[in-house]
């Protein structure tokens, strides 16, 4: 019985540390399309000043 609820706890923290880790690399990645977004559009502003 003992067995059972250890690996029940056990599946339980590995799935956590999957979804908390998933997030994180869609944060990510936002992230970085927002950044190159931002590059993109301030070079952008500039070619048209010039």
């Amino acid at each position: 019985m003992e067995y059972i609820h250890g690996r029940k706890a056990e599946n339980i923290r590995s799935k956590q540390l999957s979804d908390i880790a998933e997030e994180a690399r869609k944060r990510r990645d936002e992230r970085i399309a927002q950044k190159r977004a931002d590059l993109i559009k301030s070079y952008a502003d500039d070619e048209a000043k010039k």
